[in-house]
């Protein structure tokens, strides 16, 4: 995991950059949500990984971006989307830097499930 950082017109743009994400082969970055573990850990897993992505993304639009990947990733492995509705909009109340980027929760949701 790194940080892509871009001056555009003497505006600082900060994404993640995950070199990953340009392999032409899958990688299990999650464990499966029908795994022998509980699903609040799978859940858990994914609020600590959404709440990573924000802190270094400079926009909304970063954010989404990095973030629909990891929503269309935890589909793949078993996520439902009452549940992780749910989650995204426990983590946005709970956590700050989600409302810097995102003026309220239903765009904070919205930007990811859409």
């Amino acid at each position: 995991m790194d940080i892509d950082l871009k001056n555009i017109n003497g505006h600082l743009d900060i994404k993640l950059f995950d070199k990953r994400d340009s392999f032409s082969f899958d990688i299990v970055r999650l464990p499966f949500c029908s795994s022998n573990m509980p699903s609040i850990m799978f859940y858990s897993n994914l609020g600590a990984e959404f709440i990573r992505i924000a802190r270094v993304s400079s926009s909304l639009e970063n954010f989404c971006s990095a973030g629909k990947e990891l929503v269309d990733r935890a589909f793949r492995q078993g996520a439902k989307i009452s549940r992780l509705e749910k989650l995204l909009k426990k983590i946005y109340g709970r956590q700050q830097v989600f409302h810097s980027l995102a003026e309220n929760v239903t765009v904070f949701v919205r930007c990811l499930l859409t």
